[in-house]
């Protein structure tokens, strides 16, 4: 029989392992961060239904109002992404379902937690 408890603690050991490794092996900030991002993407898209997509990259709204990077965006996978030349896309801010920043570093000078915040406020303007 099927325990989702027992999956779920399997799931949890393979994140702390990986966020043990990743901080063992990249010692550059941004491929740090970088990783655990797209790790983080990875889990979820893995869990999550497909009629919604795992990305990062910015929100616009209708008056072109835009909220800078982020880290990892829950969308509805029936509105459209705008892709460029670039690994950024921009997703159409009436498709979020969620937006998560992902931190490494907790303290609260920028660029960290502060700059977390301050990115939140941008979505939800």
């Amino acid at each position: 029989m099927f325990n989702f408890l027992d999956y779920s603690d399997a799931i949890e050991r393979v994140m702390s392992e990986w966020y043990s490794y990743s901080h063992e092996v990249l010692q550059q900030s941004t491929d740090l961060g970088f990783s655990r991002e797209h790790f983080v993407k990875e889990i979820l898209s893995s869990f999550l239904p497909k009629s919604v997509i795992v990305g990062s990259g910015e929100i616009v709204d209708g008056q072109g109002r835009r909220s800078g990077q982020q880290d990892v965006i829950i969308y509805r996978a029936d509105f459209p992404v705008i892709t460029s030349l670039t690994p950024v896309s921009t997703y159409l801010a009436e498709g979020v379902i969620a937006t998560i920043e992902v931190k490494s570093d907790l303290s609260t000078g920028d660029p960290n937690l502060y700059s977390a915040f301050k990115s939140v406020q941008k979505v939800l303007s």
